[in-house]
């Protein structure tokens, strides 16, 4: 488990497909995270998934909580490539009254905290969608930078959005953890 101030990343374990489901029943957070047509969720899909995952070795998921034990969303780290030594990172956070709060932002920094103490990764990716601007701050307050945009990618709501990929080097998270330990 990973601690921050005000919230924890665990393993994502089977018994965790309740709030899964209520993360993927929550339709704002899913238009603002997946890609696809965002049809009815099935919960007996969420549930297959979840068994799945402990069998998959090519994505690995946390949970989200704060400190009280309270289930805030979901991250994970996927498309592992030690030969180039890159991953990607996704993240969900679920309802409304956790959304705006930095609760994303904490889970991202200790995400990125493991990621790069670790595993031998030197980048970190993402992908995050144009009309997500409180997203796209948070990662970039976390330390990615914008590297590509994909223009009109994206179909949602009647009209075409970009993409946005972002990244951060392993000297740049640790230069701002530097920076951060100097100033307090």
């Amino acid at each position: 488990m990973m601690k921050g101030t005000r919230v924890q990343l665990r393993a994502l374990q089977v018994e965790d497909a309740e709030h899964v489901v209520k993360l993927e029943q929550d339709f704002e957070a899913r238009l603002m995270h997946a890609p696809g047509v965002p049809y009815p969720v099935v919960v007996q899909e969420v549930e297959q998934e979840m068994r799945a995952l402990s069998q998959k070795s090519e994505k690995h998921s946390f949970a989200i909580e704060m400190l009280d034990g309270t289930f805030v969303g979901v991250c994970s780290i996927f498309r592992v490539d030690l030969l180039h030594g890159n991953c990607w990172v996704s993240i969900m956070i679920g309802g409304p009254e956790h959304r705006g709060k930095g609760y994303g932002t904490e889970a991202m920094e200790l995400l990125l905290d493991f990621i790069f103490r670790f595993m031998n990764v030197h980048k970190v990716k993402l992908g995050v969608f144009s009309f997500n601007e409180p997203a796209i701050r948070s990662y970039e307050k976390s330390g990615f930078q914008v590297e590509a945009r994909m223009r009109e990618e994206l179909f949602r709501e009647g009209k075409y959005h970009d993409i946005i990929y972002m990244g951060i080097l392993r000297r740049e998270h640790e230069a701002r953890k530097q920076t951060e330990e100097g100033g307090k």
